[in-house]
């Protein structure tokens, strides 16, 4: 297909103190978005990723900080292994990341406004 771009939303994980972002592919969002309440999804490294603050713009560094997501045109490479999960919860859309440290599992969230994408 000629002309057509992947766009990924950016969206910051809580705790905030963490400094990590998950990258998930627009197309791939969107359509979690569509899920039932109750349903869930396991994203793919393809689809998703979890990556430190430092490798994003500045502009997208702002903008999270500002807003908790905002878009960009591409994936940033350096990313932190990580199993994310899409949440159709019945108080709305959810991200849980789970990264491995040491012997500890992490646990990291973010609430999506489904209207910012």
């Amino acid at each position: 297909m000629v002309g057509t771009t992947t766009q990924y939303a950016v969206i910051h994980l809580s705790p905030k103190e963490e400094r990590l972002a998950m990258v998930v592919d627009l197309a791939a969002l969107r359509e979690a978005l569509e899920l039932a309440p109750g349903q869930f999804r396991l994203w793919s490294g393809g689809e998703a990723a979890v990556v430190p603050f430092v490798v994003l713009p500045d502009h997208a560094q702002e903008e999270l900080t500002a807003f908790g997501h905002t878009l960009l045109g591409e994936r940033p490479a350096a990313e932190v292994p990580a199993e994310v999960r899409f949440v159709m919860d019945e108080i709305g859309p959810m991200v849980w990341v789970r990264l491995q440290r040491g012997h500890l599992g992490i646990l990291l969230e973010a609430l999506l406004d489904p209207e910012a994408f």
